[in-house]
C-alpha cells in the first residue's frame, strides 16, 4: 500500500514508534516514489539533497523534486525553485527559480512565500523591491514561518524596506528564537549589545519592556536586562523571577538562563542538577547554546556524572548547528583524545574553522597548533601572530602565551618588558600560570638590578 509505505518512511525518519533509521526510511519512501506518489518523490529528493540514508547526490535530488513538482507537489515546486536559484543539480537559472518560487507562494507554501521575498530583496529573477520583500516576509511571518520572522527582524533592525524600528526587530527575533532558531538568538544578543553601545536606545527599550509585559518574549527580555544590568542595577532575584514567569508561558530560550541561574546560584539556590535538567530540555530542542552547555556539564561532571563520550556527542551537535564555541571545544576533544580517538589533523581543522569565525580561544588554539606542530608544520611566526590577535581580543591564555613568546624570543624578538606586560594582563584576568611567571620574571629582574 503506497500510503503505508510513505508513513512507514516517516516513522523511521523521525523515530516515531520505532528506532530512527534513515536508511530504512529512504527505502520505504523510494517504494512509494517509484509508484508515482508525489509526497514520496519529494521526500526522496530531500534525502538525496541532504545525504540521509543514501549518498548525497544533487542531480538525483533535482530529478525527484522535478517529478514530484510535475505531479503537483507544492513543496517540491519550492525545492525545485531552490535548485534553480542555487545551481544545485542543475544549471543556475534565476528566472526559472523566481517563477517556481512564485508558484509555490501562490500555492500557499509558507517557505515559498519567504523565498519569494528573498528574490525581491536581492533581485533573483526580478527587480529588487524591498517593499515587496517586506510585505511577503510579513505575510509569512504572521503565519509562523521561522525564516520570515528572522528576515523581518533584520529589516526592522536596519530599516530595509521599512522604517527602522528596534522594538519590532526585538519582537520578531524573539518570535523566531522561541521556535529554537540559533541565528535569531544570536541576532537578539547582538541587538542587546547594540543597546549597551547606545544608552538612549536601550533606555527606550527598557521603558517599553516595563509597560509591555504581555508576552513571554517581553517578559524574558526584561529579565535579561535585569540579569545583565542593562539600564538598571543588576538584580538576580528579579531576573530569575521574570525568567520563571516567561518559562511558565512556554518560552524556549529562557530555559538556558533559568539553568544558568541554578548553576551559579543567581537569584535562587544553587542546584546543579536542576541546572542540567533545564538546559538539557533546550538541547533536545536543537538549540545550539543549550547543546554546548550540556557538553560542558558532561565534560566537567556538573549536575550529572562526568561522561566524555556524551560531552563529545553534544559538542558535535552544537558544532553542526553552527556554535563557534562548540567547534573550538570539539577541536580540543580531538586534540586530547577525549571521548573520541585522538586526531591532530581534525583538531587543527576545527581550530582553524573557529578561528576563521573570529572566536578568540579558537585563534589561540590555532596558534598552539602552529607552535607545537599539531596537525600542521611548526611555524613560530604564525603562532606569535595568532597569539597576538587572540590576546588583543581578550583571551587570557593567549596573553599568557604571548608573554612566553616575548620572554624567550619565540617567533619574535626577545622583549622582557613586553613579556611582563602580557603576563600582567593575563594575571588581571585571574590566570594562575601567568601570575607565577610574572612573579618569577619580576624576581629575576630585581636580582639583575641589584
Amino acid at each position: 500500500h503506497i500510503l503505508a509505505q510513505y508513513f512507514a518512511g516517516n516513522c523511521y525518519e523521525f523515530g516515531n514508534g520505532t528506532i530512527k533509521n534513515e536508511k530504512l526510511a529512504f527505502e520505504y519512501f523510494e517504494k512509494s516514489a517509484n509508484k508515482n506518489f508525489s509526497h514520496g518523490q519529494a521526500e526522496i529528493g530531500y534525502f538525496y539533497e541532504n545525504g540521509l540514508g543514501i549518498t548525497q547526490n544533487f542531480k538525483k535530488a533535482f530529478y525527484w523534486y522535478e517529478k514530484a513538482a510535475n505531479n503537483g507537489n507544492i513543496m517540491a515546486v519550492y525545492n525545485l525553485g531552490r535548485c534553480y536559484k542555487n545551481g544545485m543539480g542543475v544549471k543556475r537559472d534565476c528566472n526559472r527559480a523566481f517563477k517556481l518560487l512564485k508558484q509555490s507562494a501562490e500555492g500557499g507554501y509558507l517557505r515559498g512565500i519567504t523565498m519569494l521575498g528573498v528574490c525581491y530583496e536581492i533581485g533573483v529573477g526580478t527587480k529588487i523591491d524591498k517593499q515587496k520583500a517586506f510585505e511577503l516576509y510579513q505575510k509569512s511571518a504572521n503565519l509562523g514561518e521561522l525564516v520570515a520572522q528572522y528576515n523581518l527582524g533584520i529589516m526592522y533592525e536596519f530599516g530595509k524596506g521599512i522604517t527602522k524600528d528596534i522594538n519590532k526587530a526585538i519582537y520578531w527575533y524573539g518570535k523566531c528564537a522561541e521556535q529554537g532558531d540559533q541565528d535569531a538568538e544570536n541576532r537578539l544578543e547582538r541587538v542587546v549589545e547594540y543597546f549597551n553601545n547606545y544608552n538612549i536606545s536601550s533606555q527606550e527599550i527598557y521603558n517599553w519592556l516595563l509597560s509591555n509585559q504581555n508576552s513571554s518574549n517581553s517578559i524574558f527580555l526584561l529579565g535579561y536586562f535585569n540579569y545583565q544590568g542593562i539600564e538598571t542595577n543588576r538584580n538576580d532575584v528579579k531576573a530569575f523571577n521574570l525568567f520563571i514567569n516567561a518559562l511558565e508561558k512556554n518560552h524556549i530560550l529562557v530555559q538556558i538562563y533559568v539553568g544558568d541561574c541554578y548553576k551559579n546560584g543567581y537569584g535562587t539556590i544553587k542546584n546543579e542538577k536542576l541546572a542540567f535538567e533545564y538546559i538539557e530540555k533546550v538541547a533536545y530542542k536543537n538549540f545550539a547554546n543549550g547543546q554546548v552547555r550540556i557538553g560542558y556539564f558532561y565534560k566537567n561532571g556538573i549536575g550529572i556524572k562526568k561522561d566524555l563520550k556524551k560531552a563529545f556527542y553534544w559538542y558535535e551537535k552544537a558544532a553542526n548547528n553552527g556554535n563557534t564555541i562548540a567547534v573550538c571545544s570539539l577541536g580540543l576533544f580531538y586534540k586530547e583524545g577525549m571521548g573520541v580517538k585522538k586526531d591532530d589533523n581534525k583538531a587543527f581543522e576545527l581550530f582553524k574553522q573557529s578561528a576563521e569565525e573570529q572566536f578568540p580561544d579558537g585563534i589561540m588554539m590555532l596558534g598552539c597548533c602552529y607552535e607545537n606542530g599539531t596537525g600542521t608544520e611548526i611555524d613560530m611566526q604564525k603562532a606569535f601572530e595568532l597569539f597576538q590577535k587572540s590576546a588583543n581580543l581578550g583571551s587570557m591564555v593567549a596573553r599568557y602565551n604571548l608573554g612566553i613568546m616575548y620572554e624567550y624570543g619565540k617567533g619574535t624578538a626577545k622583549d622582557i618588558g613586553k613579556a611582563i606586560y602580557w603576563y600582567k594582563e593575563s594575571s588581571k584576568q585571574g590566570y594562575k600560570n601567568a601570575q607565577y611567571r610574572l612573579e618569577k620574571l619580576q624576581k629575576q629582574q630585581n636580582q639583575l638590578n641589584c
